[in-house]
């Protein structure tokens, strides 16, 4: 069962790369999107979608200001207690109409809705360290591979927190379309797809006391005009799925998967706990 469950996430994300679109969807935008809590809007269980933005320097500042005045905490079930419950709760009690979620994962919900308890509470994991050595600990949560399947991976990332003065604030999130990998320490590898037209790349990193991901280095693929048949691949250091703002590539389609590939190679497995294993009261 294990096994089916984390095949059909790895076939929700090829089926990304097979559909052909006649626009550049929504759900396939900027991956980055950070909300600090007091700003979140309530979730409902619907797929939420990645926002358009660049990285907010001046937040950013603020928040390693807060960060510093945080002590070291040693006590990470403690610390995130809120974001395990609620996710364990969803899990064991399923949707219910006036359900409102404040961290839940968009990915978490998605297999909520589609994978058995037991069979979810084993394949769906937390891990609790300072991946960015500021002396907070940070939460992951996400896919434990099964090792005798090779489409499974290293697992991927749905929900990644950490810790901004007292709040609990979301600075990674993933699902089939718009998906994390861990590459070690403070950085991840993203991929998302909007269809056979649009697909994006790239990695980024958790800077000691900031509350959202930065970016290194970003490709995508868009269509000359209305014109499907030529693709063309653009980069950026910001993470914005912006023409706009971005620079046409010089490579092409063989060299820019490649180039996909190689990045995706540096992806390792996190160490997970199975929910199963988490005390939820």
């Amino acid at each position: 069962m294990k096994k089916h469950a984390l095949l059909f996430l790895t076939s929700c994300l090829l089926l990304s790369f097979a559909g052909c679109s006649e626009k550049k969807p929504d759900a396939a935008d900027d991956p980055i999107t950070i909300e600090a809590p007091a700003e979140s809007a309530d979730t409902d269980g619907s797929e939420a979608q990645p926002e358009k933005g660049s990285v907010d320097t001046t937040q950013a500042s603020e928040d390693q200001g807060k960060q510093a005045e945080q002590p070291e905490v040693s006590d990470g079930l403690s610390l995130y207690a809120p974001v395990l419950n609620e996710t364990c709760n969803l899990i064991y009690n399923g949707f219910h109409e006036d359900d409102r979620f404040e961290y839940v994962s968009s990915g978490v919900m998605d297999m909520a809705n589609m994978v058995e308890k037991d069979e979810l509470l084993n394949i769906l994991g937390y891990n609790i360290e300072d991946i960015n050595n500021d002396g907070i600990p940070e939460l992951m949560i996400g896919t434990i591979p099964d090792e005798k399947d090779e489409v499974s991976g290293t697992g991927e990332i749905l929900g990644g927190y950490t810790m901004i003065g007292d709040d609990i604030v979301k600075f990674l999130e993933g699902w089939a379309r718009s998906s994390y990998q861990w590459l070690g320490g403070n950085r991840f590898y993203y991929f998302g797809s909007g269809g056979a037209a649009y697909s994006a790349f790239g990695t980024f990193h958790l800077d000691p006391g900031k509350s959202e991901l930065t970016c290194e280095d970003f490709y995508f693929t868009d269509t000359e005009g209305d014109n499907f048949d030529v693709i063309i691949p653009y980069h950026n250091t910001t993470g914005q799925w912006d023409t706009e703002v971005s620079q046409k590539s010089d490579m092409n389609e063989e060299e820019l998967w490649k180039l996909c590939d190689d990045m995706r190679a540096g992806c390792m497995e996190m160490e997970m706990t199975p929910l199963k294993s988490y005390p939820f009261p």
